[in-house]
């Protein structure tokens, strides 16, 4: 049921499923599938080894592709599942494999810090807050940095 209307999303048994605004992911025996805004989307023919919805995002892995899919577009981050994100407000943050943080927002990712150490961050909203070994107290919002 959206806006009113009745979808049949899949005709085959629904492995799992995740909603979120205006989204739900969901898996069955034809792969990964994301209802977005009115409109079926198909991912991959096999179940990924990792999804989360949160808001309008899905961040999802199979082996050697963390990807996102946003605004009715998915697209790959890294070849790496990162072990350390965030998702808030359709913001992504993650730390890549030589310790650098990194954000996704509106299609585009920025590269917030590379070798220098980060010794924290914080996301709230569309606001990523961190500092590194050499750089305090910074702060990205909405694809600029201050």
């Amino acid at each position: 049921f959206y806006k009113g209307n009745i979808y049949n999303v899949s005709n085959k048994q629904v492995n799992d499923f995740q909603t979120g605004d205006d989204m739900v992911a969901y898996t069955d025996a034809g792969g990964m599938h994301v209802f977005y805004a009115g409109k079926n989307y198909d991912l991959n023919g096999f179940a990924p080894d990792f999804y989360q919805v949160a808001d309008s995002m899905l961040i999802y892995y199979n082996p050697g592709y963390f990807s996102v899919f946003n605004k009715g577009k998915s697209s790959v981050l890294a070849n790496f599942m990162p072990t350390e994100y965030a998702i808030d407000n359709n913001t992504l943050t993650y730390v890549d494999t030589q310790g650098g943080l990194n954000a996704f927002y509106n299609d585009e990712t920025y590269q917030l810090s590379t070798f220098d150490k980060l010794i924290g961050c914080r996301l709230t909203g569309n606001a990523v807050w961190y500092s590194t070994a050499t750089v305090y107290n910074k702060v990205f919002l909405r694809g600029k940095t201050y």
